[in-house]
């Protein structure tokens, strides 16, 4: 039947000593050098790409506060002011627009 041969651990260790090292190909340094330049050349297109997203928003964000700034200023001038203004402007000397 199936009976296993039993080895002594001195045998063991003795088939070890006519094992060589493993050698890894030649050219293995140099497909882990192109990996990681083609890693590299990814990250730095994320961070442009972040970068520019990031200006951009700025942009709009400031470019919408300084509308809003803008357009809501209050006037110096009341409303009867205004208007008086006007009327003496193009010689308007009546009093109906009050």
């Amino acid at each position: 039947m199936n009976q296993r041969k039993s080895f002594s651990p001195e045998e063991i260790l003795d088939s070890l000593n006519d094992l060589q090292p493993a050698e890894p190909s030649p050219f293995l340094f140099t497909r882990i050098e192109a990996r990681i330049a083609t890693q590299k050349a990814q990250t730095d297109f994320s961070i442009r790409w972040v970068s520019r997203l990031a200006v951009a928003t700025l942009l709009f964000i400031g470019l919408n506060v300084g509308t809003w700034v803008y357009f809501n200023q209050k006037s110096e001038l009341s409303y009867e002011e205004g208007v008086a203004n006007i009327s003496s402007t193009y010689s308007l000397d009546s009093d109906i627009y009050f």
